[in-house]
């Protein structure tokens, strides 16, 4: 009798042991886009719908199922976009665009268009020959989940950067369309971490705070990881070429943007 109880006492151990790797693993992975589903019988790996608390040998009604479903795409709305440099040099666009899709549990494809964008001088900056005044990307970049901050109360960003082998985020003249020669041309390179949230919480769309201060980006990197900015080269008439750091802020009516999407997704960082 003693040795049953014995095995059968181990058999929850390592039940309770499988359970733990389970999750550990899943952890590492953090933070990701996914889903937590309930399942028709309780077997999962999570109590509640958030996918967050554990349930000891898949005995829960949630599971969870990394990258998203089958409507990935997501759009936000943004009413003003301002481009700042270190050296005070400002660039302001009064609407744009935040577009996409999520590719998989970390990762997203970004398209940025702005629109009504003028220098400090009040010259027309623009992308595009046929466009005037809008800045847009010229091919989807690529938008990738990280800690900003980690621990019992996790802030995830959402760091956009142009897609290798290119190096160009943004690219555009200001002061007359691209082809005639005469204008400011500029290119925007590197990349721009954003807040992205609610994290554990599965939701049809998400809250994007891209903020700047003096020319420099809030956060400028990932915890644990190295300085991601943005940087800025344009060329002022026979002037030298001139390289500085630059934010990125992007609002609505306040400092977020909120990204729509067509299904509840979540962003797990627990």
């Amino acid at each position: 009798m003693r040795s049953k109880i014995k095995m059968v006492g181990l058999g929850v151990a390592v039940a309770v042991a499988a359970s733990a790797f389970a999750v550990s693993s899943a952890s590492a992975s953090l933070p990701e886009l996914g889903r937590c589903e309930k399942g028709a019988t309780p077997t999962g790996a999570y109590k509640y719908k958030s996918c967050v608390i554990p349930a000891p040998g898949h005995t829960g009604a949630f599971e969870w199922q990394p990258g998203p479903g089958p409507k990935p795409t997501f759009s936000a709305l943004i009413g003003l976009v301002t481009l700042e440099t270190v050296g005070k040099v400002k660039l302001k666009c009064g609407s744009g665009q935040f577009s996409g899709e999520w590719t998989g549990p970390k990762t997203a494809s970004v398209n940025l268009l702005f629109g009504g964008c003028l220098s400090a001088a009040g010259k027309s900056c623009q992308t595009s020959p046929t466009a005037q005044a809008d800045i847009k990307t010229e091919q989807a970049l690529e938008g990738e989940l990280g800690f900003i901050q980690g621990g019992e109360k996790p802030v995830v960003g959402l760091d956009v950067k142009p897609k290798s082998p290119s190096t160009t985020l943004l690219s555009f003249t200001c002061g007359g369309p691209p082809e005639t020669g005469v204008g400011e041309p500029w290119s925007v390179e590197g990349s721009v971490i954003g807040q992205i949230k609610p994290t554990n919480l599965m939701t049809p769309a998400f809250k994007l705070i891209y903020k700047a201060t003096a020319g420099k980006q809030v956060p400028e990197q990932f915890e644990s990881g190295v300085k991601d900015t943005l940087i800025t080269n344009r060329i002022v008439g026979a002037e030298p070429p001139k390289t500085e750091q630059a934010g990125l802020t992007l609002r609505s009516e306040t400092q977020i943007i909120l990204a729509e999407g067509e299904e509840p997704l979540e962003i797990k960082a627990k």
